[in-house]
């Protein structure tokens, strides 16, 4: 079992490794099995993403454990979009949370077995499911929420409509908020920052310095978005 290294330079390398296992802020720790070979398989299509962990989805729920005390996360009601491996939404219902973790199809096996390593039917409240972005039926399914977290995904123009679509629909409440990450890789970053702010929500950049200091350089992004009302 390999422990993960807080570190930008080097994640291809450790996306390779079979097992991660993350220490995280409040005494967190999570197993991850990640499957490379798979991912690697074609090209830009999304039949075979999610199945290791991206670097985004350190940054953020490192932020967030770092920046909330636990109790913070005792019963909120979590979605977590594009979920993938689960580092983040494992980690939240390590604190108490009720996470419904989501992806697509393909990824729910290598989701669904990380979920089993980590968490215990008696003691954490989850779930594990499809959502294709832009469902109305699945989503009404997953019940209110009142926080959406979405770790590396932003980075195919093409599916930021729906994404959107998918954000105002569970952003239901005025207290409800989204945490974003993404990396910088000229992918359609900046449109859809500027997208969010054509669809009235409010948003808000985490300064760098208050990021893992391995990503403070500026090539990763938290985003705090709530729906404008």
């Amino acid at each position: 079992m390999a422990l993960v290294i807080y570190r930008e330079s080097g994640a291809a390398a450790d996306q390779k490794l079979p097992t991660r296992s993350f220490h995280l802020p409040q005494g967190v720790s999570v197993v991850l099995r990640q499957d490379k070979q798979d991912e690697g398989g074609k090209g830009s299509n999304l039949e075979n993403v999610g199945l290791v962990v991206w670097q985004g989805a350190f940054v953020l729920i490192e932020y967030l454990l770092r920046t909330f005390p636990p109790e913070h996360w005792k019963d909120k009601r979590i979605i977590e979009l594009g979920a993938g491996t689960g580092l983040a939404g494992i980690a939240l219902a390590k604190l108490g949370a009720q996470v419904a973790l989501t992806d697509m199809e393909h990824v729910l096996p290598i989701l669904r077995e990380n979920v089993a390593t980590n968490l215990d039917v008696k003691e954490h409240r989850f779930s594990v499911s499809a959502l294709l972005w832009g469902d109305t039926t699945a989503m009404q399914a997953l019940g209110e929420c009142e926080v959406v977290l979405g770790a590396e995904l932003v980075y195919q123009e093409e599916h930021f409509a729906a994404l959107l679509a998918t954000l105002r629909a569970l952003l239901a409440s005025p207290a409800a908020v989204a945490y974003f990450s993404f990396c910088l890789r000229g992918r359609g970053e900046a449109r859809f920052e500027a997208m969010l702010h054509e669809e009235g929500f409010a948003v808000e950049r985490v300064p760098c310095e208050q990021l893992h200091h391995e990503y403070q350089g500026g090539n990763y992004v938290v985003l705090h978005i709530r729906r404008g009302f």
